[in-house]
């Protein structure tokens, strides 16, 4: 049970909050199947109400939003049938597809994209998340919106992310599962044991600017590749690559 005192705290925080202004980015239109997503002609920048925070929520606040490869996958099929036959193979667990999860990740026209976010605990109405706490996972992409985290809404919960450990933005590139975890686990078991053999050794990294590739090449480095060689899809991107870096990769 909240005491009198904590419920008229909680009550002046929700006040505040409700004061604020709450933005989503919605689905206005779905793109043609490949085609490429046009802001101005797909999506929308709207004002939606600040939701009730219920007993076992919190209140997320948003302060960093991802752009994801699995956001056009998401929004791109106006119907579910041809969504389902695309994500099949990556929902299926132990020989099971659920059709449950695809509806909650398959977006409607009005519906908040989805994408991985930072966000904080901005009201909240669990003991074990309190007000200030960090989290990061699947989630829309608006400023605020409610959280039950003993029983998420889109995949899986969200996690914590210790902040005297790593910065939010080492949290979300090198040590997220998504890039730089993806990058390390990805290398270690194909060539680890040739990078750590002592021999010469010239490794290749496609897209070396995207997302995984921009770890991929460092960590190649950092193992004990002779030479690292990477492609990307523009001269912009391969000037990217060579800033900051203390050798060409």
């Amino acid at each position: 049970l909240i005491s009198p005192r904590r419920n008229m705290f909680f009550l002046f925080l929700l006040l505040a909050v409700v004061d604020a202004q709450n933005e989503a980015w919605v689905l206005k239109a779905h793109p043609p199947p490949g085609s490429a997503i046009n802001p101005n002609a797909h999506l929308e920048l709207m004002e939606v109400p600040v939701p009730e925070v219920n007993p076992g929520q919190v209140l997320l606040r948003a302060t960093h939003v991802t752009y994801d490869a699995s956001i056009p996958r998401f929004i791109i099929y106006e119907d579910m049938p041809a969504f389902a036959r695309q994500e099949s193979i990556a929902a299926e667990l132990n020989g099971a597809v659920y059709p449950d999860l695809l509806a909650s990740l398959h977006r409607q026209i009005g519906q908040p994209l989805l994408s991985n976010i930072v966000a904080e605990v901005a009201v909240s109405q669990h003991a074990d998340y309190p007000v200030g706490t960090v989290l990061s996972g699947f989630a829309a992409v608006q400023r605020f919106q409610s959280y039950t985290p003993d029983k998420p809404e889109y995949v899986r919960p969200m996690s914590r992310l210790d902040l005297s450990v790593a910065t939010i933005n080492q949290h979300v590139g090198p040590l997220a599962v998504s890039t730089g975890v993806t990058a390390y686990l990805s290398i270690k078991n194909i060539a680890g044991e040739k990078l750590g053999s002592g021999k010469p050794t010239t490794v290749y990294v496609s897209a070396a600017a995207g997302a995984v590739g921009l770890y991929a090449g460092q960590i190649f480095k950092l193992l004990g590749a002779t030479k690292v060689i990477g492609s990307t899809g523009s001269d912009e991107k391969a000037k990217r690559l060579l800033v900051g870096s203390p050798s060409p990769p």
